[in-house]
């Protein structure tokens, strides 16, 4: 996990009357990750067509690199809804982002003059021979449209 950048834990639903729903305005719900807070929700608003207050379909929590344990070979997610609550959840997914190695612009271009170089010793006049055949193809075909 030395490349990553971010983990983040997704909780959606993707039926429309789904979600965290209570009966009861400001119930509490729990998001634990390995038995430990990452976010706590309220069902403050009213669900849309519902009679019931609730919260949106799908939850993110931006979870602490620090404090997950890589070697673990498993992590637990736990969803805790306060009585009269219920959650209809449809997919639990935790997301890496890792950092992307770029190559330097400077290493193409000298990786390709030592290419072009190297081609050129060993083909010399037959390999410029060859790219103008295959740049008067292309020539060709782009006339015939």
């Amino acid at each position: 996990m030395k490349s990553a950048i971010e983990l983040t834990l997704r909780i959606s639903a993707f039926r429309y009357h789904a979600g965290l729903h209570s009966n009861k305005k400001h119930n509490r719900a729990s998001v634990l990750f390995d038995g430990q807070l990452v976010q706590e929700l309220f069902t403050d608003s009213r669900m849309p067509n519902g009679i019931d207050y609730g919260f949106d379909r799908e939850i993110t929590c931006r979870l602490n690199l620090v404090n997950v344990d890589a070697t673990k070979p498993e992590h637990t997610v736990r969803l805790e809804v306060a009585e009269a609550s219920l959650w209809d959840v449809d997919e639990i997914r935790v997301e890496l982002t890792t950092k992307r190695k770029r190559v330097r612009e400077w290493v193409l271009v000298l990786s390709s003059l030592v290419a072009g170089t190297l081609l050129d010793a060993a083909f010399g006049k037959s390999l410029q021979d060859w790219f103008a055949l295959v740049w008067k193809v292309v020539q060709h075909l782009g006339s015939c449209r």
